[in-house]
């Protein structure tokens, strides 16, 4: 009987000792790589699409940043010039009393950026001109969609509503641009300012 349970216990030591097979162990990791490798292509997605979303509000953001200061000087605007007639392209030109301070503002959507300038309506005496400068990044508007359409005449004293189409696309963002659009109303003045006040325009 003693000789009985001293086997029995022989051999579940034996059995103890055993431990996992090469084959048990090699499909264990072969499950487990699979698992991370999912769970990685999981994670990847989720954080490509994140920075996508990051970098389309911010694009988005910025221009909307850039319509508001066009708001601004539009609103206090006593010459509209029609964008279509405008020397250079993808461009618009107002004569504006915006903050007080009469000058000629112009935006242009140029190498894939929104720029602004102004300068004095006496620039060629007085040599007020400022630099470009980039408001907006990643706006890919191009002759076949014009960032910039004034409604009805094209004369300085006819309509006085301005339509804004932006078209912004970061470089990280996948999809389609994205439309950022207004319209902008103009101050309701009839006459009485020189449509050639803002003429020529300085050389770039």
């Amino acid at each position: 009987m003693h000789e009985i349970r001293r086997r029995l216990v022989a051999r579940r030591l034996v059995a103890t000792d055993q431990g996992l097979t090469l084959i048990e162990l090699l499909v264990a990791m072969l499950i487990f790589s699979v698992v991370m490798a999912i769970s990685f292509s999981v994670l990847a997605a989720v954080q490509r699409q994140s920075s996508d979303v990051v970098a389309r509000e911010d694009t988005v953001g910025n221009a909307r940043l850039a319509i508001e200061q066009m708001d601004r000087q539009i609103r206090s605007g006593n010459v509209l010039y029609d964008p279509l007639l405008e020397p250079l392209p993808l461009s618009m030109r107002v004569y504006t009393q915006a903050n007080g301070a009469q000058q000629c503002v112009q935006w242009q959507v140029y190498s894939g950026a929104l720029r602004f300038r102004s300068w004095s309506p006496t620039w060629q005496t007085d040599g007020i001109v400022s630099a470009w400068s980039n408001v907006a990044h990643y706006i890919v508007n191009d002759a076949a969609n014009p960032p910039f359409a004034l409604e009805g005449s094209s004369t300085a004293y006819g309509s006085r509503l301005l339509d804004i189409s932006l078209r912004v696309k970061a470089p990280r963002a996948g999809g389609n641009p994205v439309q950022v659009q207004t319209s902008l109303s103009g101050r309701n003045t009839l006459y009485g300012y020189d449509p050639g006040v803002c003429s020529p325009v300085p050389a770039t």
